[in-house]
């Protein structure tokens, strides 16, 4: 940083400070406003402390009238506190922010004594080389860097010579020196931070900070991403205001209550998506036992959650394998052998009736049921070509219209006009389409629309269709039992459609989800890999599902 000297008015004489005559000292050297502003800046920690010290002695000398400056290591002035009165007689000798004290220019002076000889020194009345300052009592201090190695500046107090006492320079040292502790602290606590800002960066939880009054003090850059905020909106805020956390964090704080593994699902920001999360929550205690704050952290667990999930579905498919192939082997046979002596009967009497068709119908239905406890327990065979999921939705729609407009339910399809071509098996992928949209009839309890649409998603790499229903919706509360083995909310289901969707879906590596339509109704949403290559197709060709 460099400074501006003006420029000498007056040569000085032989003994360096001036003509015989003068009464005041004459300051050359002085700071422009923008460099005092630059200096103020540079020294801001430093007068922040000066300042709250030289507030404390003027307190403990009050009733007596005096100024306390701070000189950089340079010896220029930056501050001065203190009397009014007495701001006004040094004000008359020139002394002012911004002026350099050099001895040799402006005469003997305690910032350029205590800089030079690195002591406490002092100046009474005509110690100081001109008649301006007789009436004055100066003392100075250094005020040193952390390790006594260099002078940061020095503290001054001037007061009427009338007011001087001995005690003034052992106060003054006193003050410097709690001012160097309490800046070693400052930079000791500055340390801290830095750590505690790298031990909070590194650890791989979300970690939030509050005091013993329930504000927020700090969190690290993941809390604000698993809560999709910014620090500045809660820092200095009261933590009860953080959602999800802040009422643990708060009785954490308020009662000394620790809470550990309290699972939270957290809303991903722009995603429909939760984040699983354990909560742990401590109360801080100081030395004594007293609260000072509390701690949390938040550990993300949804991929091991998803893991169990998967776990636990593939143990639910295991049993329903086992137990649809053991229900196939003792039901089918049976149900075969009635079926046919029923229709051999009718026959052969020729019995025509409506219970007849009744009967012949729940055959069916049983028929049915048998079907799809065997293809969970006993997947058919598949081959995969590349198909067109245009003309397989078309074809699947045309089979199931009849039965839609029975039920005075219409279907309109919207298929883009892109290749929608996926490596799949045909006839499985219709069983999956097929399933959806009975379901979606089974959801409208009275006449409407089912709309059926199929494009590429924005990355062109899967192929997107969706089914839409006017029906109820589902609940939010049984998302995550989609497609449990024997889990349905039908009076009459098995529990087994949306099970064997699944297992069809997982085959083709393809994904399913639910969500319910803000003006009523269910979307479903399913994406295949869009076909790549015959390379690709060659592969997967080779590949039977048995």
């Amino acid at each position: 940083m460099k400074y501006r000297q003006t420029k000498l008015t007056q040569p000085p004489n032989e003994k360096g400070f001036g003509t015989e005559k003068d009464k005041t000292p004459v300051f050359r050297n002085q700071l422009t406003s923008s460099e005092i502003l630059q200096k103020l800046n540079f020294y801001s920690e430093v007068l922040d402390i000066v300042k709250f010290f030289s507030q404390k002695l003027i307190g403990l000398l009050k009733g007596v009238p005096i100024v306390v400056a701070f000189s950089d290591a340079q010896g220029y002035l930056l501050e001065l506190f203190g009397d009014p009165l007495v701001h006004q007689m040094v004000a008359q000798s020139g002394i002012k922010r911004g002026i350099q004290f050099i001895e040799q220019e402006c005469g003997p002076n305690v910032v350029s004594r205590a800089l030079q000889e690195d002591r406490p020194v002092k100046l009474i009345g005509d110690d100081h080389a001109y008649e301006a300052l007789h009436g004055v009592a100066c003392y100075g201090a250094v005020i040193h860097n952390m390790d006594k190695s260099l002078p940061i500046g020095t503290l001054s107090i001037m007061a009427p010579i009338g007011e001087a006492h001995d005690y003034f320079l052992p106060l003054l040292v006193t003050a410097v020196d709690s001012i160097e502790r309490q800046l070693l602290l400052a930079h000791n606590n500055r340390t801290l931070d830095v750590l505690n800002r790298m031990i909070l960066e590194s650890t791989p939880n979300a970690v939030v900070i509050v005091n013993e009054k329930g504000i927020v003090r700090e969190c690290n850059n993941l809390f604000e991403a698993y809560l999709g905020i910014r620090s500045e909106d809660i820092i200095g805020r009261p933590a009860a205001t953080i959602p999800y956390v802040g009422e643990y964090l708060d009785r954490s704080v308020r009662g000394q209550t620790r809470y550990q593994d309290v699972e939270l699902n957290i809303p991903k920001p722009e995603e429909s998506a939760a984040r699983i999360c354990l909560f742990d929550c401590y109360p801080i205690l100081d030395t004594s036992k007293c609260p000072s704050g509390a701690l949390g952290q938040l550990k993300d667990i949804t991929e091991r959650s998803r893991t169990e999930q998967l776990l636990i579905q593939a143990e639910k498919m295991s049993v329903a394998g086992q137990l649809g192939a053991a229900f196939a082997h003792e039901v089918r046979n049976p149900l075969m052998v009635l079926k046919g002596f029923f229709q051999l009967i009718s026959e052969e009497y020729s019995v025509k009736s409506d219970y007849v068709n009744i009967m012949m119908d729940e055959f069916r239905g049983i028929e049915e049921i048998v079907q799809e406890f065997l293809s969970v327990s006993r997947p058919r065979g598949s081959t995969y070509r590349k198909c067109d999921i245009g003309c397989v939705l078309t074809s699947t729609v045309s089979l199931i219209s009849p039965m839609t407009r029975m039920k005075g339910i219409t279907i309109s399809t919207d298929i883009a006009k892109d290749d929608l071509f996926v490596l799949g098996d045909e006839h499985n992928i219709k069983q999956i389409i097929i399933n959806l949209l009975n379901n979606a009839m089974d959801a409208m309890e009275h006449p409407g629309s089912i709309y059926v649409s199929a494009k590429l998603n924005d990355t062109k790499t899967n192929v997107q269709i969706e089914i839409q229903d006017e029906g109820a919706g589902i609940d939010p509360n049984i998302f995550s039992k989609l497609g449990t083995p024997f889990y349905t909310t039908k009076e009459k289901g098995t529990g087994l459609g949306l099970t064997v969707c699944s297992i069809l879906i997982e085959q083709h590596n393809g994904t399913i989800h639910f969500r319910n339509r803000n003006e009523g109704g269910t979307s479903v949403i399913l994406e295949f890999p869009a076909f790549q290559s015959k390379a690709t197709e060659s592969n997967r060709d080779d590949d039977k599902v048995s």
